[in-house]
């Protein structure tokens, strides 16, 4: 049995009656379940089964039992694939289910796939489950990924976001560690890497001029992240590193005469030979 679940089928009946032999032919291969009829509406026989394959959970008659399918759900996540129709809807199962093992996420219904709730469990519990919902696209989401600590997540995020400049600078201003999961593209960007040296107050090995703006950006950026609603601090901070900029708050980054006075300061320095990213959208 333990090699081939099929063999439970030529075992005598006085054998495939002894709940003894059952529970333990079961622990060895789960989907033997198959084979014993008379016991697929065992509760205890049932999670033994699915403690060792997920997928015994088919052969059983209690899977429309959303008692049972939460047991089972809490046993082995993946058994949610086998659960009634009508359960894949029911959060409180699905949300047991993803807490197991968030992969389980791809057999619930579009609508709990759609729930940030649901999500938020499966991917803290696997990050690939994000793969399985619509928040591969969501920067709230991923934002949020990030400062928890899920920084995995983002491996699983849309290839366009993490590829794109202003999101990589948003994920950065969360946590460096974000880094290594942008594109490698992005990854190797001369002005990504400096907000993250900057940020970090790390040189990340660079030459002498990239550490020297690294060291100008870290000075401007602590200047604009504790007033970035100051018109004068700012104008001074981008005097300091014109990618200083990209933190001030929207209402400055919005205002014309603003914007006229920054590209005026930027265009007087030469931008500093960067190509200055552009106002955070």
């Amino acid at each position: 049995v333990e090699g081939c679940a099929g063999a439970m089928a030529h075992v005598g009946e006085e054998l495939r009656g002894n709940r003894h032999f059952v529970l333990e032919a079961l622990r060895l291969q789960g989907t033997a379940l198959e084979y014993l009829p008379d016991f697929q509406d065992d509760e205890e026989v049932v999670l033994e089964a699915l403690a060792s394959n997920s997928g015994a959970l088919r052969f059983s008659t209690l899977k429309s039992q959303r008692s049972f399918a939460l047991l089972a759900v809490e046993t082995a996540g993946m058994s949610l694939e086998h659960v009634s129709a009508e359960l894949l809807e029911d959060k409180q199962v699905v949300l047991a289910a993803v807490t197991s093992n968030g992969l389980a996420l791809q057999f619930a219904s579009q609508t709990l796939k759609d729930d940030e709730e649901v999500v938020w469990c499966a991917v803290n519990q696997d990050p690939a489950a994000l793969s399985f919902s619509t928040f591969q696209t969501n920067k709230a989401f991923l934002i949020r990924c990030a400062k928890g600590g899920c920084y995995s997540t983002l491996d699983f995020a849309d290839r366009g976001l993490t590829s794109d400049k202003n999101f990589a600078l948003s994920l950065l201003s969360v946590d460096v560690a974000t880094l290594q999961h942008l594109s490698e593209g992005l990854r190797n960007d001369c002005e990504v890497l400096l907000h993250a040296a900057a940020l970090s107050e790390q040189d990340f090995g660079g030459d002498k001029d990239f550490c020297d703006q690294a060291r100008r950006l870290c000075s401007a950026l602590a200047m604009v992240r504790r007033h970035p609603n100051s018109r004068n601090i700012v104008l001074r901070a981008v005097g300091w590193h014109p990618l200083s900029l990209w933190y001030a708050s929207s209402e400055l980054q919005e205002d014309p005469d603003f914007q006229e006075q920054a590209a005026w300061l930027i265009a007087s320095k030469d931008g500093q030979g960067l190509d200055v990213v552009s106002v955070a959208q």
